[in-house]
């Protein structure tokens, strides 16, 4: 629904669907907030369309200035 994922300099970024919205809305120092992210990457597909991308645990993921490690 409107997300893209794409390789750019060795990370995946990860763009539309309201998902870069819900990054910057994400406290990423309450790890309920970031397991709550992590169920939300699920449901929205982003999880299936990353691993169809070809990333693997470990790899850099961008969503909008949100950076992270694929897992």
């Amino acid at each position: 629904k409107g997300m893209r994922v794409k390789r750019e300099d060795g990370a995946y970024v990860v763009s539309g669907g309201g998902v870069e919205r819900f990054a910057l809305r994400t406290d990423w120092e309450n790890p309920e907030g970031v397991e709550r992210f992590q169920r939300e990457l699920e449901r929205r597909g982003v999880v299936g369309a990353l691993l169809r991308a070809g990333a693997q645990e470990g790899d850099e993921v961008r969503i909008g200035k949100t950076v992270f490690n694929f897992r």
